[in-house]
Order: structure tokens, then C-alpha cells, then sequence
């Protein structure tokens, strides 16, 4: 049987102490957080659905896959065929309509806040609006009471996603994503063509 001093036993006690405090203090900041941040709840809506997003209706007309070389036809003049990059392009258009008075810059109040996300892939990104030659339109602006159909175009590079992946991605659910929380806000695909 080990005796120990009573140095010994008060470092113990101290020690034991400050394990228990720390613990204590961890389950309170745990569920003190989850309090303040409950989790995220959903809305999402399918395709040729009207959804409200602030001061603007939005509904999805279509989503596509396009390779480079598809999106090189389609949009002769935007130059793509030229690049030396493996990309490929998730191309989706929407009609929106203003419900507002004054006219909404898109690029400004709109394009920064929404993103594409593919589930369970892992895919996500920020688009750009193009025009009808497939160039990047920088003049994207909504009249008052106007509605209007836009196209966004996404980036898929091959060498982030995997050539050997694109078409488990094509396959995902992919959320065009309008806001993330209190209310995750997206329209849903159940892949694309």
C-alpha cells in the first residue's frame, strides 16, 4: 500500500478540481451555443415554383451541364473555345420579377448572396450573369415591376471536382441556394442532363 503526503493529496484535489470545473464549463458553452444557433431550418422548392426572395419572385426555367465545347456552340461569341482550361459549366436560368418600384442592379443585390451547392458531391460556387453571346453581363439590372428571364452560368473546373467525379456530380441534388440561415432557402435539382 502507497502512502502519500499530504503535498500530495492537495495537488491531487486541486488537479481533479480544475478537470471537473473545465468540463462543467465546456457542457455550459455547449449548450449555450445551441441555444443562441439552433439549427438551420429549410424551405426548398422543385422547379417552375415562384419563390420569394426580398423585394424579387424568382423561378427556376432550367439547369444544364455543358461541357466547354457545348457551351463553345451554344454561345459562339463568348471566346470559351479559345481557353486552354478544363472547365465545364452548369448553366441556369431563371425569370425574375421586380416587385419593387426601382430598378434592382443584380450584379450589386442579387448574385453576390445566392451560390450553387451539389449534395453529396461537395460542390459550391458563386456564378456569373451572362448575356446571349455567353459573355459575362455586367449591365444586369431589373426594371420596376419588370419581370425578365437571366441566365447564370457556374464554373465546374475538372481539376478540383475530378474528371472521374462529374458525373456522380451531374447525379447530386444541387441547390441553387438563396440564403443559408435562420432559413436555408434553395431551389432543388435532382441532378441534370
Amino acid at each position: 500500500m502507497k502512502h502519500y503526503t499530504d503535498k500530495t493529496h492537495i495537488k491531487i484535489i486541486i488537479i481533479s478540481a480544475v478537470i471537473i470545473i473545465f468540463t462543467f464549463v465546456c457542457i455550459i458553452g455547449y449548450i449555450d451555443v445551441n441555444k443562441r444557433f439552433p439549427k438551420a431550418g429549410g424551405e426548398f422548392y422543385s422547379e417552375e415554383q415562384w419563390v420569394d426572395y426580398d423585394y424579387m419572385q424568382i423561378r427556376a426555367k432550367k439547369m444544364e451541364y455543358l461541357t466547354k465545347e457545348e457551351y463553345g456552340e451554344r454561345y459562339e461569341n463568348s471566346g470559351i473555345a479559345d481557353r486552354s482550361d478544363k472547365l465545364s459549366y452548369f448553366v441556369l436560368t431563371l425569370e425574375l420579377h421586380n416587385l419593387t418600384d426601382e430598378d434592382i442592379n443584380l450584379n450589386k443585390n442579387f448574385i453576390g448572396n445566392v451560390s450553387l451547392e451539389a449534395y453529396p458531391q461537395g460542390y459550391n460556387n458563386q456564378g456569373n450573369f451572362i448575356d446571349e453571346n455567353g459573355k459575362a453581363d455586367t449591365r444586369s439590372i431589373l426594371e420596376a415591376n419588370q419581370t425578365k428571364e437571366f441566365t447564370i452560368v457556374f464554373n465546374v473546373n475538372e481539376s478540383v471536382v475530378g474528371k472521374s467525379r462529374i458525373n456522380k456530380l451531374k447525379k447530386s441534388d444541387i441547390y441553387f441556394s438563396m440564403s443559408c440561415y435562420p432559413v436555408h432557402k434553395a431551389i432543388v435539382f435532382n441532378g441534370v442532363d
